[in-house]
């Protein structure tokens, strides 16, 4: 029997308002070979104490936990938050680790 690989779950959080879904979600089925959808509302605290609520959408993707995953993933959150004027993009790697991913 062949090696088995070990395939793990990441997950991008990005806006709904003005997200090109078509681009976006293009390049994770290219990347990735699909993703998991789910809408979803999240709630962050800004430098100034104030609450900030988002109506997001959260994608999953069956992932390795390798370095080129990781600077894809990386890579592709860093160009959504600049398209989308966000201060960061939240992004958990297939290892687990959480990361706020500036533009």
């Amino acid at each position: 029997m062949g090696e088995s690989i070990e395939i793990r779950e990441a997950r991008i959080v990005l806006p709904r308002v003005n997200l090109n879904r078509k681009e976006f979600e293009g390049f994770l089925v290219r990347s990735f070979g699909g993703f998991t959808r789910t809408r979803g509302d999240g709630a962050w605290m800004n430098p100034k104490g104030g609450i900030v609520l988002d109506k997001v959408w959260v994608y999953d993707v069956a992932a390795t936990d390798t370095p080129d995953t990781t600077a894809s993933l990386r890579a592709i959150c860093r160009r959504m938050a600049k398209a989308y004027s966000q201060d960061c993009v939240y992004l958990r790697l297939p290892g687990g680790t959480v990361e706020f991913i500036d533009p």
